[in-house]
């Protein structure tokens, strides 16, 4: 293995770890507002929104990680929305 390929590698994983850490830093930022902005609503907001708001956690929460990635991936675009994979 030559000194220019493990450059090359050392490229790629750099890459990745920008990569990595760009998708981390936004899903945590989104999950926290979005979180906050729930648990807010679901405080202070009218009984029967509270009830729907506690129907959307209770599923959300019943959905394994995996099966909501496939679902976004390859639902998505079955109803016209294409997105990077990346972005899914």
């Amino acid at each position: 293995m030559s000194s220019g390929n493990i450059l090359a590698i050392f490229y790629f994983l750099l890459e990745g770890i920008g990569n990595t850490l760009l998708v981390t830093f936004t899903c945590f930022l989104s999950a926290f507002f979005t979180g906050l902005t729930v648990a807010v609503l679901r405080r202070l907001s009218p009984l029967p929104l509270q009830k729907v708001l506690d129907v959307l956690v209770f599923t959300l929460r019943g959905i394994p990680i995996l099966i909501a990635v496939f679902l976004i991936y390859f639902g998505l675009p079955s109803i016209g929305i294409y997105i990077s994979p990346l972005v899914a």
